[in-house]
């Protein structure tokens, strides 16, 4: 966790440097080998956070993050 956290330094959606969590891409129950991918984790703030792990936005947000992920 310290280093994605390191890595992106900030939400990547949102660009917020407070309250960041790590976000796995791929959840742990459906990739027990991206559980510690840092291609598979980005840094995202609370609220980023919970809209990406919301069923209803999942699907827009996650090739965001992997477009962000291929330019680091």
């Amino acid at each position: 966790r310290v280093k994605i956290k390191n890595r992106d330094l900030k939400c990547v959606l949102c660009g917020n440097t407070s309250c960041l969590e790590v976000h796995h891409i791929v959840s742990w129950v459906d990739s027990e080998e991206g559980r510690f991918d840092p291609m598979n984790c980005v840094t995202l703030c609370k609220s980023c956070y919970t809209r990406a792990d919301n069923a209803h936005h999942k699907d827009a947000i996650r090739p965001m993050l992997l477009a962000y992920l291929e330019s680091v």
